[in-house]
């Protein structure tokens, strides 16, 4: 009897070796749902070259253009265009007004109110701008553990946040260690 441990792969329905599936620690299990080979061909899958799309929302043809950059979706893009993701955002502001006020006032009162917090928002916009202006170079790996940027989008992280420039890229799960530990520090700190 076979002792190997296996899996049942979600997109071809074999179930398989664990070695067949990819080690990932964003999954339960340290695994990937579909085997190497099923993955493999996910990402071979052609980029929809189209210069219109259809919206699921209203159901227009319109060009790509009117939707919003998406790497998660199919072709690239998100599956409603721009127009009727506005309409969609106010709706649910509007249905939930209250809950989002709070939000914005809790948001306003950690952020802007507090010399810190208004810190954070300036050095946030003067890295993204050093970004686009080129005078920070975006990196293409996690600089802890090393994952790549096509796996996961990279964070700006700031180490301090009186120096904008100075940022370090982490995946999201490094960037919420490494707020997690300068929490833990500053709670220490008698």
């Amino acid at each position: 009897m076979d002792a190997t441990p296996k899996k049942r792969c979600t997109w071809c329905g074999l179930e398989q070796p664990i070695t067949q599936f990819q080690a990932d620690r964003r999954y339960r299990g340290g695994r990937r749902y579909q085997c190497s080979a099923c993955h493999a061909l996910a990402r071979a899958r052609p980029v929809d070259a189209s210069p219109t799309k259809r919206c699921t929302r209203c159901g227009l043809e319109k060009p790509v253009t009117h939707f919003q950059p998406n790497r998660r979706y199919r072709g690239g893009r998100h599956h409603q265009c721009q127009a009727c993701r506005a309409a969609q955002n106010k709706a649910r502001r509007h249905r939930h007004r209250e809950q989002v006020r709070a939000w914005d006032r809790d948001y306003a009162r950690a952020c802007y109110y507090k010399p810190e917090g208004r810190r954070k928002i300036l050095a946030r916009h003067a890295a993204n701008w050093a970004v686009l202006l080129g005078l920070i170079h975006r990196r293409h790996e996690c600089e802890h553990c090393g994952m790549s940027d096509r796996e996961v989008g990279l964070q700006k992280h700031h180490p301090d946040y009186r120096k904008p420039i100075d940022v370090v890229w982490l995946c999201p799960a490094c960037h919420g260690k490494e707020h997690h530990r300068l929490r833990a520090r500053r709670a220490a700190k008698p």
